[in-house]
């Protein structure tokens, strides 16, 4: 799930928070308020942001080692668990963002529409 997260997920967030960018950067250029732009990427680049420390809070919490598998199972649950639907919830909230040619993979209404 990590290495999804960095290997797919975040160079496309990356990459549409670039495209805000330059639109933000077009716009002021052209004598235009950019306000609502502004805006829109700062929120954007907030949404990168937590979506990158969930990931490497994934990564953290996966490293715990023990040796009981009752407690193991424990630490799933109290911990590996939360991060994973952390980082799940980050994830939606950049899919609602991104724009659909730039997301690495099938989007939800993509996978109720198959067939």
């Amino acid at each position: 799930m990590v290495a999804m997260a960095r290997t797919m997920i975040l160079p496309a967030a990356i990459k549409h928070q670039c495209n805000i960018a330059l639109s933000v950067k077009a716009t002021e250029d052209a004598g235009v308020d950019s306000a609502v732009l502004r805006s829109a990427l700062e929120e954007f680049v907030d949404m990168v942001r937590s979506f990158r420390e969930c990931a490497e809070m994934l990564d953290h919490v996966r490293e715990f080692e023990e040796a009981s598998p009752m407690r193991q199972c424990g630490y799933c649950r109290s911990h590996i668990v939360p991060a994973m639907e952390a980082l799940r919830e980050a994830g939606d909230r950049l899919e609602l963002h991104v724009e659909a040619e730039l997301w690495p993979m099938p989007v939800y209404s993509q996978l109720l529409t198959l067939r």
